[in-house]
This record gives structure tokens, C-alpha cells and sequence, in this order.
């Protein structure tokens, strides 16, 4: 199920808890934080940025990256990311869940 429709589930009585990414709007609902995630870039081991200890934004400008099509929180937080730092982002594939994009960068790196 994606994420955004877990809060309207739990509202709704289909589910009796919900794990999501971002804190809900719904006032409804009661939220806490269970653990605290980090964006992380992901390269092929043979990448000239695989073995840097730091990255920073501007260094990712000629990358292109595999892009989830469905709005979310971290989807929000990497755009935001390199807009702040003047920095384009190229996306040039979107897909519908993140298990499609581990497979699809898997077979790009064999």
C-alpha cells in the first residue's frame, strides 16, 4: 500500500496502525517518531564518487538519478535539497515504487 493512503486507512478502521514516512496531517491521528532515517546516496562500487567520504551537492549535478514518481516526503526533501543548492537535478527516469527502482538500478549495475 503506499504510504499516503495509510493514514486514511487507519482513520477508516482498516488498518490499527500505520508505519509512514512523514508525520500525517490528519488531527485525527496521534504520531511518533519510531525511528529516524537519513537520505542516502547509492552508487556502484566502481563510481568516482564511491570512494569519497563526503559529497556534496554541486558534485551530483552531472549525475542522473532514478526518481520515484510518487509524491512523498523524501522525494519533496531531495528536490528541495538541490534547489537550495542551486544545483540541477536530473531525473530522467521516474518509477511507481521503490522496489521497481532497485531492480531496475541492480540491472543497470551488472
Amino acid at each position: 500500500m503506499f504510504s499516503r493512503d495509510i493514514p486514511h486507512e487507519v482513520l477508516n478502521y482498516r488498518l490499527d496502525l500505520g508505519a509512514v514516512s512523514f508525520v500525517p496531517r490528519e488531527a485525527q491521528l496521534q504520531a511518533m517518531e519510531i525511528l529516524k532515517d537519513e537520505l542516502t546516496l547509492v552508487v556502484p562500487p566502481k563510481h568516482a564518487l564511491a570512494k569519497r567520504k563526503e559529497i556534496d551537492v554541486s558534485d551530483l549535478a552531472n549525475e542522473n538519478f532514478v526518481g520515484h514518481s510518487v509524491e512523498s516526503p523524501f522525494r519533496r526533501r531531495v528536490i528541495e535539497l538541490f534547489g537550495r543548492n542551486r544545483t540541477t537535478l536530473n531525473m530522467p527516469i521516474e518509477m511507481p515504487t521503490i522496489e521497481s527502482i532497485k531492480r531496475f538500478v541492480q540491472m543497470a549495475w551488472v
